[in-house]
């Protein structure tokens, strides 16, 4: 009996088709969108900042403008960083990138002019001018001013131990009363708050390190348009006198 070769080839047809057919592949789950390196690096060098901690936190905005070397936004930081650590060559330097190359719209680049016109190194060409000639820089300078100083105190040497102090500057006429600033910074440095208006001001000083805080210092402040006011923070005008701060756990090495 001949076989019915149209059934064999029907029946391998079938096997062929129902070998070689899979199940549906397992759905991937959706993964959220991946951080860059610059974003996470920026973020520690942030909060190294919040904590007082400048010249890690400029290790870390170097590490993202490196990756990054076109955000002004980030070299406006690092510049910034680089004013807290007394590195005036490098802040120069950034603040200058992002003048050259920034947007002119946003308050970094705005930030980064003023204090470029402040230190006289903006050029006559990069200079903006207002309505009647003069330049805008040098207009809000006459019209803001700057308290400035030093945060004294006997033993202490912020390389040796940081102590963190919180300074708080708050308006203390009708004329400043929206002034509410508060910043890290640490003890043996200077600290400085600037483009204020004029006016009197009530400046707070606590060490943040051990507990309860310590209120260290507690002054008024007058501010005058187009000066920076001095006030050196040490023993002198302190609250507390230096054998009830900062005690035998801060002279640890």
């Amino acid at each position: 009996m001949r076989p019915d070769y149209s059934l064999l080839f029907a029946l391998a047809a079938v096997g062929l088709v129902f070998g070689c057919q899979q199940g549906p592949a397992p759905a991937r789950p959706a993964q959220s969108p991946s951080v860059s390196p610059a974003v996470v690096a920026r973020g520690e060098a942030d909060q190294l900042m919040e904590r007082g901690e400048y010249a890690k936190a400029a290790g870390k905005y170097q590490e993202a403008v490196a990756l990054e070397p076109n955000d002004m936004a980030l070299r406006f930081a690092l510049g910034s960083a680089y004013t807290y650590l007394g590195k005036r060559a490098e802040t120069i330097e950034q603040f200058q990138w992002v003048v050259k190359r920034g947007d002119q719209g946003a308050d970094y680049y705005r930030s980064a002019r003023q204090w470029l016109a402040r230190e006289g190194l903006l050029p006559a060409t990069a200079a903006s001018t207002g309505s009647d000639g003069t330049s805008g820089e040098r207009a809000q300078a006459a019209t803001k001013g700057n308290v400035a100083g030093t945060l004294e105190w006997p033993g202490v040497n912020p390389r040796e131990r940081l102590i963190k102090v919180r300074v708080t500057l708050s308006g203390d006429d009708p004329g400043t009363k929206s002034v509410n600033l508060s910043r890290p910074f640490r003890l043996g440095e200077r600290y400085e708050f600037r483009d204020l208006a004029p006016g009197k001001y009530r400046l707070v000083a606590k060490a943040e390190d051990g507990a309860p805080i310590t209120e260290l210092w507690e002054q008024t402040v007058s501010v005058e348009a187009g000066q920076v006011t001095q006030l050196p923070l040490g023993p002198a005008n302190s609250k507390v006198s230096p054998d009830q701060f900062p005690g035998p756990q801060a002279k640890q090495q």
